[in-house]
């Protein structure tokens, strides 16, 4: 049975999430796709495309991982001088990665949510949204990935607007994602 033009298609995020079997929901995404040949193509290219750059990726790196190999082996080792003298390193380094904002970024049509992924061992995102100005006109905290803006705050049509989002990873650190822009390009429906 053919999907009659008006039922939405699967936005390019769910097909992401689809070929990286992430997607929360599947069961409506497998029968969508049971019936659009136009998504059933579009996450088989998106497929071919993930498996096609990773096998260049390993043609690439194998050749660069023996080059580092030979060098590291006729490299000439050299001792300090002084043998009591203590070695002295800095230490470790530990970063933990930021979140990214996934959607909205650029011009869009609608504002239905924010998103962005998650972060090992955070357990709090505050999420702030920026006029063109740099005024905050919304901030929120979550434990989850996604945060709907209220509907009360005035996102104006055709301008810009910023937003990002920090997660809290323990008690006083925060790590904070880049400052990411949206256009909407019409007006946000009633709800």
């Amino acid at each position: 049975m053919p999907v009659e033009k008006s039922e939405a298609h699967l936005t390019a995020l769910e097909v992401a999430a689809y070929v990286d079997n992430g997607l929360v929901a599947a069961a409506s995404a497998r029968s969508h796709l049971a019936e659009c040949d136009e998504c059933r193509g579009e996450v088989i290219a998106v497929a071919r495309l993930a498996r096609t750059g990773s096998r260049y990726r390993w043609k690439t790196l194998v050749p660069l991982a023996a080059a580092a190999a030979l060098v590291l082996y006729l490299a000439p080792w050299q001792r300090p001088s002084d043998s009591t003298a203590p070695v002295l390193r800095e230490p470790g380094v530990t970063t933990i990665v930021a979140p990214t904002p996934i959607a909205p970024r650029g011009a869009v049509r609608a504002l239905p949510a924010l998103t962005w992924s998650s972060v090992p061992l955070a357990d709090r995102y505050e999420v702030t949204l920026f006029d063109k100005d740099g005024s905050v006109l919304w901030e929120t905290q979550t434990a989850d990935t996604t945060a709907v803006v209220a509907s009360t705050v005035r996102i104006v049509v055709g301008i810009p607007h910023y937003w990002k989002v920090a997660a809290r990873t323990e008690q006083g650190r925060w790590v904070a994602s880049d400052l990411t822009s949206f256009t909407l390009s019409r007006a946000r429906p009633p709800r």
